[in-house]
């Protein structure tokens, strides 16, 4: 890692560049269908959000509809009819 070499925080790593919103959200819900195929749902229920609050023109109502199974998946029924409500609204 390179360090930053001027400045009050001189010596430490530099940060990590952040990616575009629409390419964090491709990368996040591509993470978040591995976690779900994994059996991992409260990691891909993380991915799933993180990815629609990124691009929900583009991931908005497959996120809604996906968050719905694995809300009820998990046992959270309240989140899983919110889920349901928002993916029959988007369509």
């Amino acid at each position: 890692k390179k360090a930053l070499l001027v400045g009050p925080d001189a010596g430490t790593p530099a940060p990590k560049p952040e990616l575009p919103a629409k390419d964090a959200a491709k990368a996040c819900f591509a993470a978040a269908v591995e976690m779900d195929k994994s059996a991992a749902p409260d990691e891909a229920v993380k991915l799933y959000e993180r990815a629609r609050a990124a691009d929900p023109a583009a991931y908005g109502k497959t996120a809604a509809r996906r968050l719905a199974v694995m809300y009820d998946q998990l046992g959270d029924f309240s989140k899983s009819a919110a889920e349901y409500e928002a993916a029959l609204k988007l369509n």
